[in-house]
């Protein structure tokens, strides 16, 4: 046997030039390990290859030769035959003919002997996870087992939920955006998707199951059922089960703020939804990111596990079989990962750009055929799933819907109103309202943007025109607007849609020396308006105080400029409300000094971008350590703690910061 291995080198002269190479390449050591080029080609081919080789001695003539010329040969018989692809999943499966009562299976891919391998929930395996390598394959295995389970099952039998939390380009792979004004999903199984980073939107999303879980709960107990599938024959009625996709789950634990309770959310999810038809299924690169005291627990209840190519963690201990997987190979193990019990696949790749159309488009084609044949005989067809992108903002409403989200002006004794900034950053996508001049008395806002804010100009002009078109829907007469930009050599102007709402506002550009900003701050002072508003862009530019020479620690002089500033922030009924926007907060805090800082009771901020002083206002520590360039954190010093929403972008204005 050693004898033939150690020559079968030379007689793999017969294989693929590209083949040989890798096997120079990796240096096998052939002469020490009998069967390493055995196990070697059996990895990498996918095949099993039994030759009846006996124990001899040194053959002579040309024995050897032959026997490595026919060992090749084979080889070049087995690598010859097709590669299954993406549709043939389907042969053979008719088109939403399964039933999900008692368990969801499809087949996702092909073992070495060309036997369907089945993925499969419902019955002992209720959840799954998935491990592997950035470019293992782990997303493509996500597709194929989505769109093969949404192949076989209707509607009516089965739902996704999707949440992306790397960078919602895939999940936009069910989405269509052709038309703006009706952005949907082509899957009639979307039952919502989610696309964002934020931890504070994935507990939005598992609250939302939960509701789902507890409003199924009270069903079940109406007829006396256990399960799903005991409630589906008591009463006749139909009830998809729920698959709740969630790619680079490990995500949602990276905000300390959060990861407690989102374990928690998680933990009783997959305890829990297994009765009720809900099943959970998470991906990662590496389940060593899991660092949530619930980890054990957490991936305890994951039964079906699926190693990829470097996946580590999903496997039994010690098992590093997935170190020698090469892509599109995976592993399978429908026993919590137990030793013994791995099966090797191969699965088709979802989107191979090569051909065309793509797979992707002959499935979606196909769905979109079987949908309208079957449309009058569906319950649950979601035309309206829940589409949320959280990678991209939203342009500003046009005036009608802006007003409509607004909402009326608030009432109480004291002048207050409200600036509609965005959404949450949320399942259900509230409006992003903060409120002004409130029950407290001192009621001013500050945002602070990154000091190189050239990747956010579509978002600065968003938050600037937001609070503009907030303000612009006041009543005319009960409101005196005045907006200053030290730096802009343009004209003030309206944001796109509210230009014939200026009456009430003024605006100040670089053009206007201290002596007309005094003017104009002592004409809002004394006015009998009902909201009295100054806005100031980068104020962190000193010089627009006139102190830019001076001792910024200074005594002040009411009737400066900054006097009045001053006393706005310090008086306990200010004589106007303040809205600051800047992109250098060290030089804000200086100007401002601590008691005029803390007077400020709303902050937000985005890119990265906090002073202590600011971390300590929102009442943490490494708050904005994991903010991304689209979420953004407001905080009131009065109320305490924060919120995350999506600002509303303006890409139309032109940038003054």
């Amino acid at each position: 046997e050693g004898v033939f291995v150690i020559f079968a080198k030379e007689g793999l002269k017969e294989l693929d030039e590209s083949l040989r190479e890798k096997i120079d390449e990796e240096k096998l050591e052939l002469g020490q390990n009998p069967v390493a080029i055995s196990k070697w080609l059996q990895q990498r081919t996918n095949t099993s290859l039994k030759l009846e080789i006996k124990p001899m001695v040194m053959p002579s003539g040309n024995i050897v030769p032959e026997i490595c010329k026919e060992y090749a040969n084979r080889l070049d018989e087995l690598l010859a035959k097709p590669t299954n692809v993406f549709m043939d999943l389907f042969n053979g499966v008719t088109a939403w003919s399964g039933s999900s009562s008692e368990e969801l299976s499809a087949t996702i891919g092909w073992d070495d002997s060309g036997n369907p391998v089945d993925f499969t929930i419902g019955k002992d395996k209720q959840h799954t996870i998935i491990a592997g390598e950035t470019g293992g394959g782990k997303t493509n295995l996500i597709h194929v087992i989505i769109c093969s389970l949404c192949h076989k099952y209707s509607p009516d039998e089965l739902q996704i939920c999707l949440l992306d939390m790397k960078d919602g380009v895939e999940a936009n792979r069910y989405v269509d955006k052709s038309n703006p004004e009706n952005i949907h999903s082509w899957l009639p199984h979307a039952y919502s998707i989610l696309g964002s980073k934020s931890s504070h939107f994935a507990s939005s999303v598992l609250d939302k199951i939960i509701e789902e879980q507890n409003k199924r709960n009270e069903q079940f107990k109406l007829v006396d059922a256990a399960d799903i599938a005991e409630w589906k024959v008591k009463t006749g009625k139909k009830m998809p089960r729920i698959l709740v996709v969630i790619d680079e789950f490990t995500q949602i634990f990276q905000n300390s703020d959060t990861a407690k309770s989102i374990a928690k959310k998680l933990e009783d999810l997959l305890a829990l939804g297994r009765n009720t038809g809900i099943h959970i299924l998470l991906a990662t690169q590496d389940t060593d990111k899991l660092t949530t005291s619930n980890a054990s627990t957490i991936l305890s209840q994951t039964s079906l596990r699926i190693a990829l190519p470097g996946a580590k963690g999903v496997l039994s201990y010690g098992d590093d079989a997935a170190n020698t997987l090469k892509k599109p190979q995976a592993i399978i193990n429908k026993f919590g990962g137990s030793s013994g019990k791995n099966i090797i696949f191969k699965h088709p790749f979802f989107n191979n750009k090569s051909k065309i159309p793509t797979d992707q488009k002959i499935y979606r084609d196909n769905i979109e055929k079987i949908k309208q044949d079957n449309q009058h005989t569906l319950t649950y067809s979601h035309s309206e799933c829940k589409i949320i992108d959280g990678f991209s903002l939203k342009q500003i409403p046009s005036e009608e819907e802006f007003r409509k989200l607004l909402g009326p002006e608030p009432s109480g004794s004291r002048p207050r109103f409200n600036l509609l900034l965005g959404r949450d950053d949320n399942f259900d996508e509230k409006p992003f309202i903060v409120q002004l001049c409130g029950d407290y008395g001192v009621d001013h806002l500050m945002i602070v943007a990154p000091k190189d804010p050239a990747q956010f100009k579509g978002v600065w002009s968003g938050l600037r025109n937001s609070i503009l078109a907030s303000l612009a829907l006041l009543s005319p007469k009960d409101k005196y607007i005045l907006y200053y930009n030290p730096i802009s050599d343009d004209p003030f102007s309206m944001p796109l849609g509210f230009e014939n709402c200026s009456n009430g506002f003024e605006g100040l550009n670089a053009e206007a020396d201290e002596n007309c900003l005094l003017e104009k701050l002592n004409a809002l002072q004394s006015s009998k308006a009902k909201h009295k508003v100054l806005i100031v862009e980068n104020f962190d530019r000193a010089f627009l105080l006139g102190r830019e020479d001076k001792d910024l620690y200074a005594e002040v002089d009411e009737d400066t400029i900054f006097g009045k500033l001053s006393s706005a922030f310090k008086q306990k009924n200010p004589a106007f409300t303040v809205i600051l926007l800047m992109r250098n907060h060290e030089v804000a805090e200086k100007i401002l000094g601590d008691e005029n800082w803390d007077s400020i009771s709303h902050h937000i901020a985005f890119g990265f971008e906090a002073s202590s002083k600011l971390n300590e206002v929102i009442k943490g520590t490494n708050i904005l350590e994991n903010i991304n360039d689209y979420m953004f954190y407001s905080s009131s010093s009065m109320g305490g703690g924060y919120r995350t929403f999506l600002p509303f972008v303006d890409v139309s204005s032109k940038s003054q910061i």
